[in-house]
């Protein structure tokens, strides 16, 4: 994992006047006047209630695994925190609406995974369920794209589905799949998702895919691109990072 996010992540936690009140609003913070109030209410809820759930691929709950909500600057907005129960199940308030969020699971026994979701404005929504992989699966799927996992490196996939008259998963034929900084080992192809082994670690990449050629954008918010077509995919030493789903036509 990538101690020194997390050092700050404790940190800010620990800051006078940085703790999250119960409706997510920092302790001290100004309160609006009614004027704005009223535009923030026309604009939906800043934060919403997720509702997720985390399985092994054997599609079972697990229970007990930890769930942060990791923000992008931690001295700046809180970490949350919820524990799934024993149907997998778990919930977090608070979360931003409308925008990328990005989540932290762990669990003993597991691969770490830190993973994208693009939030709506509904005050309640479900989030699309986790899929944990077991030490020795992710070790597998390694060796099966004849890798070994550097546990100072990192993993990350960035699931592609192509739109037709179905959606499909996305094959390796006219999708790439590029990233900023330049990758030193090679993009795998399989199971609709590009994947990459052992990448070094940065804050982040800008990834940009393209299938034939035209931009893909991710599904949930298309918008959320920079002017070059690319999007942020973060990442921390040890874990999977998992990308927003991207749509290709």
């Amino acid at each position: 994992m990538h101690w020194t996010h997390l050092a700050a992540v404790a940190t800010a936690m620990a800051l006078p006047g940085c703790a999250a009140g119960a409706n997510g609003a920092h302790e001290g913070q100004a309160v609006s006047t009614s004027t704005a109030a009223t535009a923030d209410a026309d604009a939906g809820p800043a934060t919403v209630t997720v509702l997720g759930a985390v399985t092994g691929t054997n599609a079972t709950g697990l229970d007990g695994v930890s769930v942060l909500r990791i923000p992008g600057d931690a001295y700046i907005t809180p970490v949350l925190r919820a524990q799934t129960d024993a149907t997998g199940a778990y919930s977090l308030d608070g979360v931003a609406s409308d925008a990328r969020e990005w989540f932290y699971f762990d669990q003993p026994g597991y691969a770490g995974l830190f993973q994208a979701f693009d939030t709506t404005a509904a005050a309640r929504q479900a989030l699309p369920t986790v899929t944990l992989l077991s030490n020795a699966e992710a070790t597998a799927l390694a060796q099966a794209d004849g890798a070994t996992i550097d546990p100072t490196k990192a993993v990350i996939r960035v699931p592609v589905v192509i739109v037709g008259d179905a959606a499909t998963d996305a094959p390796a034929d006219g999708v790439q799949v590029t990233f900023d900084p330049a990758l030193d080992t090679p993009v795998h192809y399989a199971g609709g998702e590009a994947i990459v082994f052992n990448a070094v670690v940065y804050d982040s990449y800008r990834v940009t895919v393209r299938r034939n050629g035209h931009l893909c954008a991710p599904a949930a918010h298309p918008a959320l691109l920079a002017a070059d077509g690319s999007f942020e995919v973060r990442t921390m030493t040890g874990l999977w990072s998992v990308a927003p789903t991207t749509v290709c036509e």
